[in-house]
């Protein structure tokens, strides 16, 4: 069996009009199928449709939509595996705390099932688990890391938080105030910045920022 595949995405997962032209562009050039993670519950509705009138198959992977147009499907029980996480979250916590939820982004099935997985068994199993702030990170690094460290700051205690890998791309020289971090680390802090290489090559040293954030403000996370 031959088969050319040609792989293309938006640079972020918000970008809902980008994918929408990524679907074009497989349409004019006549493919058979196109193997599509969506971005959002309906909006390329409309191109899958074009798509679908033109002959492709159009099977979906990761996330679901609510449109009828997909041939076929898969994808993992999100909500189940929330459920999963809820638990592994009330055993970390030992029961009770405080912890926030990093949420990924409004209309992206497959996260929002895995995120109501999450609260829905926090709120029946572990009454004395404290979900203080749930909010929406988005998709891109820096909104992650304003809203995160606004709630670190209003917050007197948070217990564990719970979000997403990729929110902890940041880079928190560019994006981290200094008083976001305990005095005590400000020694540890240059020494990060320093190149760790002692050549004549100059390297630019980036910690991922979510992650020193939480490091230096003693705070627990792990990914869902």
């Amino acid at each position: 069996m031959k088969i050319r595949v040609t792989y293309r995405g938006p640079y972020t997962e918000d970008q809902h009009t980008a994918q929408s032209k990524i679907i074009e562009y497989g349409i004019r050039q006549n493919y058979n199928a196109i193997v599509l993670a969506p971005t959002h519950v309906d909006r390329a509705g409309p191109i899958l449709k074009k798509a679908v009138a033109s002959g492709i198959k159009i099977v979906l992977i990761d996330s679901n939509m609510d449109t009828p147009y997909h041939t076929s499907i898969v994808e993992l029980d999100n909500y189940k595996a929330g459920q999963m996480a809820a638990v592994h979250a009330g055993f970390l916590v030992e029961g009770a705390g405080n912890v926030v939820l990093a949420r990924h982004m409004e209309n992206h099935a497959s996260t929002h099932a895995r995120e109501l997985g999450i609260l829905d068994t926090i709120k029946s199993h572990y009454p004395q688990v404290n979900v203080i702030a749930d909010p929406y990170m988005g998709s891109s690094v820096g909104s992650a890391y304003r809203i995160m460290s606004g709630i670190i700051d209003r917050v007197s205690t948070i217990d564990r938080v719970f979000r997403r890998k990729n929110c902890l791309s940041i880079n928190p020289r560019r994006d981290c105030p200094s008083k976001n971090l305990h005095r005590h680390n400000a020694d540890k802090q240059k020494e990060l910045s320093k190149p760790k290489s002692t050549s004549n090559h100059q390297f630019k040293y980036k910690p991922t920022g979510l992650r020193t954030l939480f490091k230096f403000r003693r705070i627990a996370s792990c990914s869902i």
